[in-house]
């Protein structure tokens, strides 16, 4: 994956080469048994780091790539972490003015429960 101005979901995970199931379960809103099935079934790239017991979620790792990709994925609906990163390098262009309208119009949609 090509890199990818990412500050933007800096403040979602924490600033490792990888995540838990449980960190990245929180950034995206979802249960940590929802992202250990995304992993069994492939749809999401994890390894698993030796220990003991039975726990597979305290010991599955999430490279940070592939959860920012996930964590975009999943609250866009897109599946490029590119084209979020291009929505973002626009919003930065825009004149104040117009920023500033984009934004109460995101913020209208927010507190209407769009999704």
């Amino acid at each position: 994956m090509p890199a990818v101005r990412t500050a933007y979901l800096d403040f979602l995970l924490p600033a490792r080469s990888h995540v838990t199931a449980k960190e990245l379960a929180g950034a995206c809103g979802y249960s940590a048994r929802h992202i250990l099935s995304a992993i069994e079934s492939g749809r999401l790239g994890a390894f698993q780091v030796p220990g003991r017991g039975t726990a597979t979620n305290l010991h599955t790792r999430i490279p940070i790539e592939v959860a920012r990709a996930f964590l975009v994925s999943h609250s866009t609906g897109l599946d490029d972490v590119l084209v979020v990163d291009q929505f973002a390098r626009a919003l930065a262009r825009l004149p104040r003015p117009l920023l500033a309208a984009v934004h109460a119009e995101a913020a209208k949609q927010l507190r209407q429960g769009h999704s």
